[in-house]
């Protein structure tokens, strides 16, 4: 239901959505307080990316 803008960008982008941030996430990033994390995107960013490129995944969105 996206607007029709932003459907090729999101086409291949992963959405996850979790209660609580994996505690291996908060240590690798130092926060001490799960509350302080409240989305996290993994991936290269669409202003870096190459056709060359090998995708090692698809960029994920953590909420």
């Amino acid at each position: 239901a996206l607007p029709p803008a932003f459907r090729p960008a999101a086409q291949g982008v992963a959405l996850l959505v979790a209660d609580w941030p994996p505690q291996h996430l908060l240590d690798e990033m130092e926060i001490d307080d799960p509350l302080d994390l409240t989305g996290l995107y993994e991936g290269i960013p669409l202003t870096e990316k190459s056709h060359f490129d090998q995708p090692l995944g698809p960029d994920t969105i953590w909420i």
